[in-house]
């Protein structure tokens, strides 16, 4: 420590400024306990105010330490909590990371408490896009599938709830696939691709039949319809029906 002391006033009179910045960066994360690194950087972020060429750095600095500070109030609460792993530490984790994990145990806290997601969001200057993809993989994989909706559908004054999504059909469906989603939940975000040949497809994969038939008939495909109907859908079942009905009820769609 002393060396790298000694080191960073040598870089400073030799103006190697970002050299010598980068150094006691990177002692004051090398800091064991968490108030004492808290401490050193803020020392940092307070005495790069006061230097104009260090100015750049000293927003980062800011980041880190709020983020930091952020981490050991969330996790100073949670260590009581019997609810929450005692693996799953936060310190020092990465923005992203703790993005993670308080979209998995403090998603429906206060917009405005230290733990909520939402605030993180905001006060790192997150996208939406990292936000709802981070939210969809843990409200996935605890199977919130009503909380999941609300992300994506906003409801209209004047009429029903309108689709919007910064991540494509394909990637929630995947997501939504691999935490167990029936193809009932899944064919409500299906039927909003756009492209009619990715949405049949990804019907066809996840077995939301309903769509496939939707598919058919726009296509004036009734063979097709047909030979569907006879090697995936069981005699007897609701989709087996609606197929059956979709072909009494469209015959002049097929002609």
């Amino acid at each position: 420590m002393q060396n790298d002391r000694w080191t960073e006033t040598l870089m400073r009179s030799l103006n190697r400024k970002e050299e010598a910045v980068s150094l006691e960066y990177k002692n004051a994360f090398n800091q064991l306990e968490s108030n004492s690194k808290l401490k050193a950087l803020r020392f940092l972020r307070d005495k790069f105010v006061l230097d104009a060429d260090l100015c750049w750095e000293q927003e980062n600095i800011s980041e880190h330490s709020a983020l930091l500070e952020r981490q050991m109030a969330v996790e100073k609460v949670d260590v009581k909590n019997s609810q929450i792993p005692k693996a799953a530490l936060l310190i020092d984790q990465p923005v992203q990371t703790t993005l993670y994990y308080c979209c998995l145990y403090h998603y429906d806290s206060n917009p405005n408490d230290i733990s909520s997601p939402l605030s993180l969001k905001n006060f790192h200057k997150l996208s939406d896009k990292q936000y709802v993809l981070t939210a969809l993989k843990t409200l996935s994989k605890q199977k919130r599938w009503l909380d999941i909706e609300k992300l994506f559908f906003n409801k209209s004054l004047f009429g029903s709830p309108k689709f919007r999504s910064c991540i494509d059909v394909e990637r929630i469906a995947e997501i939504l696939a691999k935490s167990g989603a029936t193809p009932e939940v899944l064919s409500f975000y299906i039927r909003n691709e756009i492209s009619n040949d990715k949405k049949f497809d990804l019907a066809k994969k996840y077995q939301c039949h309903q769509i496939v038939v939707d598919c058919y008939v726009a296509a004036r495909n009734r063979i097709a319809l047909i030979d569907y109907m006879a090697k995936n859908l069981r005699s007897g079942t609701p989709a087996y029906f609606y197929a059956d009905s979709s072909l009494k009820n469209s015959v002049a769609n097929f002609v």
